[in-house]
């Protein structure tokens, strides 16, 4: 839901100016926030970039589940509790109006453990290359941004179930 506020300027002479500001949208919360949601500040946030240098080619990549949960029809950004976290991307597929592209990752899911901390925001992102012959490669990496929206860290995708089992066992930091 996007809620905006209208501004209305009445000077001397009549309408001065009239605008409308948006509030900051918040992502779908991902935990039990009672009768409000948490403040910005004590929440992760986890959103989904898909760069892709070609405007013809359809892709569609989304999150396909975060710790078990399926929320591969909801919009992102997602908030979360600060802990581990653990994010699968759906398998990936690519429709370049009607060309074939073969991809050998197409079925391949992406598994990320992120230690997730208040305030700061993770992003999966999914770079497909320009497909101009038979194959097209594809990137799928993880970053973690701080609270002033600089990049701090490339997290890894997990090799193992030790990966995911590393995670788990993290304690977020306090304060």
């Amino acid at each position: 839901m996007r809620r905006a506020l209208l501004l209305v300027l009445v000077g001397v002479g009549g309408l001065g100016a009239a605008g409308c500001l948006a509030a900051p949208e918040r992502g779908t919360p991902l935990y039990s926030p009672g009768a409000a949601p948490l403040p910005a500040g004590q929440v992760a946030t986890l959103e989904v970039q898909v760069a892709n240098p070609s405007t013809r080619a359809g892709t569609r990549t989304f999150i396909e589940a975060i710790d078990g949960r399926n929320v591969a029809t909801l919009a992102s950004p997602f908030e979360l509790l600060p802990g581990c976290h653990i994010v699968e991307t759906a398998p990936h597929t690519m429709n370049t109006g009607g060309r074939w592209v073969y991809l050998p990752t197409s079925s391949a899911t992406h598994v990320f453990p992120i230690r997730m901390e208040a305030g700061h925001a993770y992003r999966v992102v999914e770079t497909w290359s320009m497909p101009y012959g038979p194959q097209a490669t594809l990137s799928v990496r993880a970053v973690e941004r701080d609270w002033t929206g600089a990049e701090t860290q490339e997290l890894p995708a997990a090799t193992s179930d030790a990966d995911v089992q590393a995670c788990r066992a993290w304690t977020p930091p306090v304060g």
